[in-house]
This record gives structure tokens, sequence and C-alpha cells, in this order.
């Protein structure tokens, strides 16, 4: 089976091997399938389009924001498949996207949204996930005692600004290796998603083997045993309840980490999600 993935490559050369199409372009191929990235950065964009498709048997649409590049494939009767990570933020565009484009297999990283494109032939929950070539344990110290590792925005600046009251936050804006190291510096490593996201920092954070606090969203308890592989909050009275409990107890913190690890390890690597779609299409 030939798979032709339409994603923009990283601008940055710091991170642009951590790409999500990078990872399912290498996991595709591991799990029994023939991937090749198609877009602005990969080697094969000089390629017309049509050449591309011609070739392949199944589409994989993951470019999740249009700025004006991808191509029209309403015209082809190729098996076309979209990955919406971002309908959170950005429903409605995904809604007409799939249904301009003609797509046959919708995955949502967020179980909640499948109900809004019931119009295709499958709808499928694919959570976010981990590369674990990058994402791992590190041999070294852990010494920063608290840490948030993101971007500042939406209601993340009061949550912040409200932590600092009870605690001293590093608050961290790095990419590539810098931000993989960082997280393994973490003692306890915080979250918060935009809306109702299950974000890539809870993966990430848990593949290396970094106790995880971060705030409830549906679907959590389906993907994690809450209270044993990470620690919740819906309020800032929890939250701040919680980073005690976990400063109080190294053990207990300890104990987060390992189990968040081998959970993620067991069942939320880009290998289980690429396993589990080439599958999903040989049903097709």
């Amino acid at each position: 089976m030939k798979i032709l993935i339409i994603a923009e490559n990283g601008r940055k050369e710091a991170n642009r091997h951590l790409f999500l199409c990078n990872a399912m372009e290498y996991w595709l191929n591991n799990s029994g399938a023939e991937a090749v990235c198609w877009g602005p950065g990969h080697s094969s964009y000089d390629r017309p389009i049509e050449n591309m498709i011609e070739e392949t048997d199944v589409i994989l649409c993951m470019e999740n924001y249009d700025t004006g590049w991808h191509p029209d494939l309403s015209k082809t009767n190729k098996y076309k498949v979209f990955w919406s990570i971002d309908s959170h933020c950005v429903l409605k565009e995904h809604v007409e996207f799939s249904k301009k484009n003609k797509i046959n297999m919708h995955l949502n990283s967020t179980e909640g949204y499948l109900k809004h494109f019931s119009f295709c032939e499958k709808s499928l929950w694919f959570p976010n996930a981990v590369d674990t070539r990058y994402y791992k344990p590190q041999n070294i110290e852990r010494n920063i005692d608290l840490g948030f590792c993101g971007s500042i925005i939406a209601s993340r600046e009061p949550w912040i600004n409200f932590m600092n009251n009870y605690y001293d936050v590093t608050v961290d804006y790095i990419i590539g290796d810098d931000m993989i190291k960082r997280l393994n510096q973490y003692k306890i490593s915080l979250n918060q998603t935009i809306a109702d996201d299950l974000n890539y920092r809870i993966f990430e954070n848990l593949a290396c083997k970094t106790p995880l606090i971060t705030n409830y969203v549906p679907g959590l308890e389906k993907l994690f045993d809450i209270d044993a592989d990470l620690l919740v909050y819906q309020t800032g009275k929890e939250l701040i309840g919680v980073i005690k409990m976990l400063q109080d107890s190294p053990q207990l913190a300890k104990n987060i980490g390992e189990n968040g690890y081998k959970a993620v390890m067991s069942k939320h690597t880009f290998e289980h999600r690429c396993n589990f779609l080439y599958n999903a299409l040989l049903e097709t």
C-alpha cells in the first residue's frame, strides 16, 4: 500500500525532525506501508502533485491550516484520509475542507469532534502520540522543581500568574532537542490545554518519564489511569493541592513518572497509531 502524506515540513532546522509528518512517514513505513511526504520543505515537493497522486493508493492529509498551497483533491478517486489535530481551533474550516475534498476517512485527535464528520465514510478517534525515536528519558539531573514548556497563549498567562503566587514556576518556550532535554530536567511538569484537546505535551512529558499534572479534558481517562499515570486538576485550588502533594512525596512523583512512561510506551506511540491506521486502511 502506497501512502502519500500531504503536509508542510518544519521551517526551522532545530525541530524539523520532530514534525508529525516525518514521524508518520517513518512509522507507516515501519508498519508495512510505503509512505512518502509531499509539501513545502520536503524533497519531493518539486514533483507535480498529479504525478504523486497517480503513483499512490491512499492520500493522507495532515495539514491543519490552509496557507494556500494545499492541492484540490476533489477530482481524484484515490482513497483520502484527513487527520484533524486542531478541531478545537478550526473546526469549521476542517469540516469545509473534508466536504470539499470528499474525504473518505476522518481521523480526529479529540473524540468529541467525531460527530461533526459523520458525513465521511469512516470517522475514527486517532489520539495524539509520541515519537519514541526522540522523546525518551535522558540520564541528566532533574534540577528544575516545577516547569511548564510551551507557548503562553489563550488562558495560560493568568494560569501561570496564579501559580506564581504560590510556587516558583519555570516557564520555557524552546523547541527541538533542547525542549526534550528540558522536559527531562523537570521534577514536575505542568500542562494546560488550549481547550478540550489532548495535546502533544501530555504524551511527550510521559515519554520522558516526567511526572505530569494536567487539566482534565474529556477522554483523558480512556487513555490513561488518572491518579496513577498522571494527575489532573479542574480548579486552581485543586492544582495547588496536587503540586503540594507531589512535592511533599518524591516517591509518589517518581511512581507517577514511571507509570506514565509505561502507559505511553504500551499504547500511545506513533508505532501504535500507524499500525492502527494501516490495519484500518486494509479493511477499507
